[in-house]
Formats: C-alpha cells, sequence, structure tokens
C-alpha cells in the first residue's frame, strides 16, 4: 500500500497520505516492525562434560532479530541424535537475553525427561533487538558412562512461522567423562601431557576414588594447573595424589603467576617421595615478577577455603627474590583447615612460606585452624637461592605450629625488617618451637633491621626450644624496630619464651649509636621469660651497644627466671631496663626483682651449640609439657637451660705420673703430675694441714706424707 502512495502523483499523493494519518495509521511502526533475521547453535566449552551434572550446558541457539515491537519465540524442538538415553535424565532450555553467560532464572517451558529422543519445548520468550540467546542443558546421572551429547535444533518457532537455524547443531560436542579414580601418568608419553590438562578434567570429572597423578617426566606448564572443589561420586571425600613416580628428580615450571593453585580444593596431597622417602619434586616458577609456586586459596565464590590438605617432601625455587608476591607457598584468602607443609625445600623467594593475608575486623572469626609447618628447610645455600623477607610470615591464624624448622638466609637489601619466622596481625596462640635460625641479614643503606623471631602481632605465643644465632642489620638505635634482636617481642600478651638458645656475635655491620639486642622486648605484656641462654658478643664502633637482654617501658613481664645471661666485648650491656642500662645481674635484679635464679656467666658454646659450662646444666626450672629439647632428646628432671639437653664434660683431675711409689731410705724423688690449668701443690706430713709448697718440692719427711695437686678450672 504504501509504495503505491509513493507511486502516485503529486496530485492526488497528498490526499490519500493525509486520510491514512487520519485514520490512524503509524507509518514509523510498520518499517520498525520487529523481525526474525537468522538463527544457528553455538559451541559450548569446555567440550567435557563430567557425570552427576544437573543443568550441565550443551548447546546455545543464537536468534537474531531486527526492528522494535514484540516478537515472541513459543516453541523449540530438539533431538538427541543418537545420544544413549540413559545417560541424561532430564533437558531444560534457559534464556538469558542478549547476555551470552548462563544462569538458570528464566527458564523457557518445562523440564522435559529425555524418555525419548524428540523434546518439543513450549513456552513464551519475548525477543529483544539483535541477539537473543537460548541454552540447552542436561541432567547427566552419577550412572552415566563416556558419550557424546548431542543436541540438535529441529525447529524454533518465532511469531508463529518455524524457523531451522543454521547450523542446528554445534560442530563441536560436549561430551560425558567418567570421574577419576587410581593411577594417571603425566607428562611426556603419559595420559595427560601436561598437569594443567589433568587438572583441568578433574575439575569437570571429579573423582569416584582416591587417585594418584604420577609425574613420569619434567614438565613445562603454560597456564597455572587451577584446581577448584572437584565433584565427587558415591561414598566421597576422596584425596587427589600427585607425586613422583621413580626415584628421579622430576621438575615442573611455569613463567605465569601461579604454578599450582587450589581453590578450596579439598584433600590435595603433594608428595615428592617414592616409596615414602626423598624429595624427587621440584615445582619451579621462573616469573621475574610475581611467581608463586603453590596456592592454597579459597573457592572462586571465595567462600570455602582449602581443607585436609599436605605439601610435603618438595623442592620449591620462585623466580625472584624481591617481588612481594614471589612466594614458594602461599595460604591465602579465607577459610583454610588442617594444613600441613612439612619436609619441604624453599630455595628462592621474597617469603618461604606465607600463610594469610591482612584482615579486618569482618574477617576476625574466620582464623585459620590447624596449620602445621615443620621440618622443613627454607632459605637456600648459594646467594641467589636467599630469601628475601621472612622463611615463615604467619597471619591470621589459631593455634598455628611451626616446629622444627631450619631457617637460613634470610638476607635482604631492602627497606624492611625481615626475620627468619614473623608471627604477626590477627594470630594467636601459635606455637614455635625446635628450630634452627640463622644468617639473618639487612644491608639497607639507611639502617633497617633483622631478627631470628619476630613476634609482631596476636597474643599468647609459645616460643621454646630454638636455636637462633648469626643475626645482623645495619640496623638503627636501641629499642627500635628497625635493630638487630635474637627475638623481638612488639605487641600482643601473655607470650611465653623458654629454653631458647641465642648467640649473636662477631663484628656487627651496624654503625655507631645503633645497636643489637639477644632479646627485645619492645611492646607486649605479661610476658613469661624462663630457661633460656641468651649471649650477644657482637662488637661495633664507639656507640654501637650490644645488649643482652632490653626492655622497653612499653612491656612488661609477669616472670623473668632461670635465665643464662653472658655478654662480651668493648660494646657489651647486660641489660636496658626502665630507662636505664644494666651493667650486672645484681643490677637487673634489683631492678626487676626478678632473675633470682638466674646467672651470668659463658655459656661456652661448641660448633654444634652445645654448651660447654656448668652454669645451664641442671638449672633450669621445668616447664609444663616441655619434655624434650631441640633434638627430640628427654629432658632431665632438672633440665639444661637453652634449646639442647647436655651433660659437661668435666676436665681430667691432675694425676701423679710418676714415680708411683716411694718408700723410706730410697733416694730421693721428684713428683710429676700432668695438670691443665694453673696449679697448686700441697703436702700433708703426718695426717697434718696441707700448705702450699713449689711446684717442685725438694722438701724431706719422715713417715708417711701425703702429697696433692689441685688444679685452677677457670669458669670461662
Amino acid at each position: 500500500m504504501l509504495k503505491k502512495i509513493q507511486n502516485l502523483n503529486s496530485r492526488f499523493g497528498l490526499l490519500f497520505l493525509f486520510a491514512i494519518v487520519a485514520s490512524g495509521f503509524n507509518v514509523n511502526s510498520v518499517s520498525a516492525q520487529m523481525a526474525y533475521v537468522s538463527s544457528e547453535v553455538l559451541n559450548v566449552s569446555p567440550p567435557m562434560i563430567g557425570v552427576n551434572t544437573l543443568q550441565g550446558r550443551v548447546a546455545v541457539i543464537r536468534v537474531v532479530t531486527s526492528g522494535t515491537g514484540t516478537l515472541n519465540i513459543s516453541q523449540i524442538s530438539i533431538g538427541t541424535g543418537n545420544t544413549n538415553l540413559a545417560n541424561i535424565d532430564n533437558a531444560q532450555i534457559f534464556y538469558t537475553g542478549s547476555t551470552l553467560t548462563f544462569n538458570n532464572t528464566d527458564q523457557f517451558g518445562l523440564t522435559l525427561a529425555a524418555s525419548t529422543s524428540a523434546l518439543n519445548f513450549t513456552g513464551n520468550a519475548s525477543l529483544g533487538t539483535g541477539n537473543n540467546y537460548f541454552w540447552v542443558t542436561y541432567d547427566i546421572p552419577a550412572t552415566a558412562q563416556e558419550d557424546t551429547l548431542n543436541v540438535v535444533v529441529n525447529s524454533i518457532t518465532v511469531g508463529g512461522i518455524p524457523q531451522v537455524p543454521s547450523p542446528n547443531q554445534p560442530t563441536i560436542k560436549r561430551y560425558i567423562k567418567t570421574p577419576f579414580s587410581g593411577t594417571y601418568t603425566i607428562g611426556t608419553g603419559g595420559d595427560f601431557a601436561l598437569l594443567s590438562i589433568a587438572v583441568s578434567n578433574l575439575n569437570t570429572r571429579g573423582l569416584s576414588g582416591n587417585t594418584d597423578f604420577k609425574i613420569i617426566s619434567d614438565i613445562n606448564e603454560t597456564t597455572s594447573s587451577s584446581m577448584i572443589e572437584w565433584p565427587e561420586i558415591g561414598v566421597g571425600n576422596y584425596t587427589l595424589t600427585i607425586s613422583p613416580d621413580s626415584a628421579v628428580l622430576r621438575t615442573i615450571s611455569t613463567s605465569g603467576t601461579t604454578l599450582l593453585l587450589m581453590s578450596g580444593a579439598d584433600r590435595v596431597i603433594i608428595d615428592g617421595r617414592h616409596n615414602g622417602s626423598g624429595k624427587y619434586l621440584m615445582l619451579q616458577n621462573t616469573n621475574g615478577g610475581q611467581s608463586i609456586c603453590v596456592f592454597f586459596n579459597t573457592s572462586l565464590s571465595n567462600t570455602n577455603g582449602c581443607n585436609n590438605s599436605v605439601l610435603r617432601n618438595c623442592i620449591l625455587s620462585s623466580g625472584t627474590t624481591t617481588h612481594t608476591f614471589a612466594i614458594n607457598v602461599q595460604i591465602g584468602a579465607t577459610g583454610h583447615n588442617n594444613l600441613l607443609i612439612t619436609e619441604n625445600e624453599c630455595r628462592k623467594g621474597y617469603y618461604g612460606v606465607s600463610v594469610g593475608v591482612p584482615v579486618g575486623a569482618s574477617q576476625a572469626n574466620s582464623l585459620y585452624n590447624g596449620i602445621v609447618i615443620s621440618n622443613n628447610i627454607i632459605g637456600g645455600t648459594l646467594p641467589g637461592e636467599f630469601i628475601n623477607n621472612n622463611g615463615i610470615r604467619l597471619w591470621n591464624t589459631d593455634g598455628a605450629i611451626l616446629s622444627n624448622n631450619e631457617i637460613r638466609n634470610i638476607q635482604t637489601a631492602s627497606a624492611i625488617n625481615n626475620a627468619g619466622i614473623d608471627v604477626t596481625n590477627n594470630s594467636i596462640n601459635a606455637t614455635v618451637s625446635g628450630n634452627k635460625i640463622y644468617s639473618i641479614r639487612n644491608s639497607h643503606a639507611s639502617g633497617y633491621g633483622s631478627s631470628g623471631i619476630a613476634l609482631t602481632g596476636g597474643d599468647g605465643h609459645l616460643v621454646y626450644n630454638n636455636l637462633i644465632y648469626d643475626v645482623d642489620a645495619l640496623s638503627f638505635s636501641a629499642g627500635h624496630v628497625r635493630s638487630t634482636y635474637g627475638i623481638r617481642v612488639s605487641t600482643g600478651a601473655n607470650h611465653q619464651i623458654y629454653h631458647n638458645s641465642i648467640s649473636l656475635s662477631g663484628t656487627s655491620t651496624a654503625t655507631a649509636a645503633n645497636a643489637s639486642h639477644g632479646i627485645g622486648l619492645i611492646g607486649g605484656t605479661i610476658i613469661n621469660l624462663r630457661n633460656n641462654i641468651i649471649e650477644n658478643k657482637q662488637t661495633g664502633p664507639i656507640g654501637f651497644k650490644s645488649y643482652g637482654y632490653y626492655q622497653s617501658a612499653a612491656s612488661s613481664i609477669a616472670i623473668s627466671n632461670h635465665n643464662n645471661y653472658f655478654v662480651d666485648g668493648s660494646n657489651a650491656i647486660l641489660a636496658y631496663l626502665s630507662g636505664s642500662d644494666r651493667a650486672t645481674l645484681a643490677d637487673v635484679q634489683t631492678a626487676t626483682m626478678q632473675d633470682v635464679n638466674s646467672f651470668f656467666g659463658n655459656p661456652d658454646f661448641d660448633a654444634n651449640w652445645v654448651p660447654q659450662s656448668c652454669f645451664a646444666n641442671n638449672t633450669a626450672e621445668p616447664i609444663l609439657n616441655i619434655t624434650t629439647d631441640i633434638n627430640g632428646i628427654t629432658r632431665d628432671s632438672m633440665p639444661d637451660m637453652g634449646a639442647i639437653e647436655y651433660s659437661p664434660v668435666l676436665p681430667n683431675a691432675p694425676t701423679v705420673t710418676s714415680p708411683m711409689l716411694t718408700c723410706m731410705n730410697d733416694a730421693p724423688a721428684q713428683l710429676t703430675a700432668s695438670v691443665a690449668n694453673a696449679a697448686n701443690w700441697y703436702v700433708s706430713a703426718n695426717g697434718g694441714t696441707g700448705v702450699s709448697i713449689a711446684p717442685t718440692p725438694s722438701t724431706s719427711t719422715a713417715g708417711n706424707t701425703s702429697f696433692w695437686v689441685s688444679d685452677t678450672i677457670s669458669s670461662t
């Protein structure tokens, strides 16, 4: 009609057009009426789908329209092709409008049981202008077998007119894969070439039994092996183990940001042993920026943490020591419980093991529980393999155990206060025991500090049986956080510090007016300090101070007793208390009314840090539940001070070597004795009082005469 109007001559066209408008006919509505343009069936990824899956997406129908107004789809007819119907419980279709992101809020028609291969969905979907998306989904039962999931869209009824999409089925079809159970090989020539591919399969297929991924070769990953909360079929609570196939070192490496990422995955065991021993699995991130080797993170919904998992007997190395997220092992976000990190080697990174992240008040009730970090070696032996900031950083935990780790070569030139172990914000009731911590250094030119152990957050920490030595920094003034400490307490209450051996010695790199501290209490209250050996023999320039014990006005002691203090050298000061330096133990006792049973004396450590003097032997106070030393040796009922239980070796008594016997009328004899130190000779004639005589006596006596030697033994 409009075309005819446009062809009229001007004499009649205007009048007729006016008549149409006057009668209420809308020309624009005719030209813009919504119309069907095309439709097609798109692929859905990933191609694999696991059993026991609800609303598994198998295809997307795209319907394209033009114009405006109203246009509806009233029916969609599909077929399942040659898919075994026993592998499909139900089918559904969901409309997501112009968004190519699945959601199940707007269902088209009803859920249909897949009792036949032809399924007709009747509904009413109002189309929008442009692209419109309809998702076809199948419910896959737990009993499903491996199969291809076919979907053929036979027709869609648009505005009452049937249309056939082109193409009318996915070009890449999804398929069912059954769950993992048993052993699978990962690497060159294995079931999966890459661990990341195996993990991607795991995320979809899930587990129906305990599963072991055996690493059979070195693997260079191009993407992160990102593990989620996998589905499980059967009784559940299955474990996934990643382990080497033989007693040959296997290296899994990446240049990405994270090598292994567990996003809420539980019961993961990463085990570098073969047949129960050795370290044959290396996890290496070569990225020069963020380079995390193993990351225990929350689920994608940020609600579920990783639980009941183990990382053991692996060698880990990050790509740099300077990036703050160059971490061998990271436990982050919230909600993690029962994680064991044990018998690993951490060779390079900004942190060796970092637990937790800064948290706000809203997360105060989501502390990690059951975190155990034990028997690890943290810090390499070569300069390029050192750790920069902390060997272990503990944040946001309750009752964590850090035990029997060797933490070494934590060295930095950065503007940070580094430490072997830092127990920091929002951690409570941590146990730090049996650790050997040494070679902790900071060379930043502006003067920053180093600590063997730093308690910088939380309350109720128990620190015992630790051996700390060789700690130094350019440092800062006495009592400052940027100074050198064997153990530093910065905050918190009710910390218990027992049976630690601390030795600071050598020439410090610190400048004048700076200081080092065996133990420094620069904050914290109600601290219990007993049975420790605290030695500081560091020397430095004039003005440098090497304290055995430092207590600021901001801290308070509940009990300090049965400690062995020793300071020596031109810079030595026993203690700082109540605003003043204290030179002697008597000064300390007077100022604090504490340390009544403490000693000042050289512990005389040997090369293995075993005391050789008698001061610390059998002079400690028994502490409930501390029944062994750093080496697992049972402590005596009267235990020794320090980390190591020992028996001092007493020097041999002087012995007369010649003559063995002298009788009356014998020729004059000379007595010879073997002694170690300065000697005094005594003679007692006929039971008389002993008197000192010359070392080579020439006295003649009648009758029975006793001679003896006393050997003076130095306390040092």
